[in-house]
């Protein structure tokens, strides 16, 4: 072959392949221009979606990535969850100010954002006219999925309160009471110099003869007083399990009836002070065998059952999403008074974990074995030793000593019996 066609064919196929390559990258271009466009109306739809449907997005999203491959992958999908939160977040704030847009004082804008709340979130009710079947509770996870599903029971409905309040500037915390049976979970915020008390579940607030809200300090002061003051919200959402319409007015008196206010001495702010638990055992029954309470090695529900709770009164932590070194557990003994010593048999949960240790005291008695209690990784029993004191009032406390890593550790079972007596002679019986 002569140079001159040797030439023309080294031309003809560097022409074909740039031909080629132009043909692939305008097909690229055109199958990224494609995909920018889907991902672009998904941006957009968006801002109308509500929180159900978030699924369904990612599950779009993570498609078109997958057949387009966009350059830049996984950073793109984390660009489009960031735009998703802050359109949450934006319609959330739209909320808040159009709730509290007429509303001229920090106490009208509380009362005013936490009624609406009452009114518009409401408890899980199979029997009720509302559908439940697009969420779980359990997969409520955050106060602005709460607040989009309008679904909660007493801590989201205090968490959607307190950021609310947070978009008006106002301080607040969530406030729980651990005296009720399983705790319960409100909000006091802070404005004007002092502190305020709101419940957005059960509905209401207490207020004095102005119309100012009062904290739970002056409510716990004169309790009868407070509850003559009870304003209630008119409207809630929720619903008893058979379907009927719950009623904020006889459920405030209830549960803020004086004496079961009177009655409260764990109340507070997580993490403002260490909260002591009271847990009663009826050990009447000791002379005769050991008292168990709960199962052995079984999880922990079972100090939950129904057969445990006659015998006992406990206010599990995790209910309320505790920090467990700001709780103290106080096992009451008192009809061990003036008696010879006892033990005491405590039986963990197999998921058990962390660094912290378990401590045990007493003011009333002694303590001759025990009270450094096991550390809670592979902890699954603790044997203390008690020796019961003279005076009328016996009681044992149970806490965590301090730690930073997260750790926590449930009882499955307490078993209080006899100390065996020794043998005159000193030898083994």
């Amino acid at each position: 072959m002569d140079r001159k066609k040797y030439r023309l064919l080294v031309v003809a196929v560097l022409v074909a392949a740039f031909a080629g390559m132009g043909f692939m990258l305008s097909s690229l271009n055109s199958g990224l221009a494609e995909n920018r466009r889907m991902l672009s109306e998904t941006l957009a739809r968006m801002r109308y979606t509500e929180a159900h449907r978030r699924v369904e997005i990612e599950a779009a999203v993570k498609k078109a990535m997958t057949e387009n491959s966009l350059p830049g992958g996984p950073a793109d999908l984390a660009a489009i969850y960031n735009a998703m939160d802050s359109l949450r977040e934006g319609r959330f704030n739209d909320m808040v100010d159009m709730v509290t847009k007429d509303a001229k004082t920090d106490t009208e804008r509380a009362v005013a954002i936490a009624k609406h709340i009452c009114a518009t979130v409401r408890n899980e009710c199979d029997s009720s006219k509302h559908d439940y079947s697009s969420v779980a509770m359990d997969e409520i996870t955050d106060p602005l999925t709460a607040w989009e599903y309008r679904l909660g029971v007493c801590g989201w409905r205090a968490h959607i309160l307190v950021r609310a309040l947070a978009r008006m500037n106002i301080k607040a915390d969530i406030f729980n009471i651990y005296d009720y049976e399983y705790g319960h979970s409100c909000v006091q915020a802070e404005w004007g110099g002092k502190k305020h008390f709101l419940d957005p579940t059960y509905g209401g607030y207490f207020a004095d003869a102005a119309g100012n809200v009062l904290s739970w300090d002056e409510i716990e002061r004169n309790p009868r007083k407070a509850a003559s003051e009870l304003v209630v919200f008119p409207r809630t959402l929720d619903c008893y399990p058979d379907g009927e319409r719950a009623g904020n007015g006889q459920r405030m008196s209830e549960v803020y009836r004086p004496e079961a206010v009177a009655l409260v001495r764990n109340a507070g702010v997580l993490r403002s002070r260490v909260f002591v638990l009271p847990v009663l055992l009826d050990v009447k029954s000791l002379p005769s065998g050991a008292v168990k309470f709960g199962a052995a090695n079984g999880d922990e529900k079972d100090m939950r059952s129904e057969e445990v709770t006659r015998k006992t009164r406990c206010w599990y932590l995790d209910l309320l999403g505790s920090a467990y070194e700001n709780f103290a557990y106080e096992l009451d003994l008192t009809s061990l008074s003036g008696r010879g010593p006892v033990t005491i048999l405590l039986k963990f949960c197999k998921g058990s974990h962390g660094p912290a240790r378990w401590e045990a005291a007493s003011r009333a008695g002694k303590i001759t074995e025990g009270a450094e209690g096991p550390v809670c990784a592979g902890a699954s029993e603790w044997r203390i030793v008690y020796e019961p004191g003279p005076a009328k009032s016996q009681s044992l406390t149970l806490r965590l000593s301090q730690y930073k890593e997260k750790s926590y550790v449930k009882l499955d079972c307490i078993t209080v019996s006899r100390e065996p007596k020794a043998p005159a002679d000193g030898k083994d019986a």
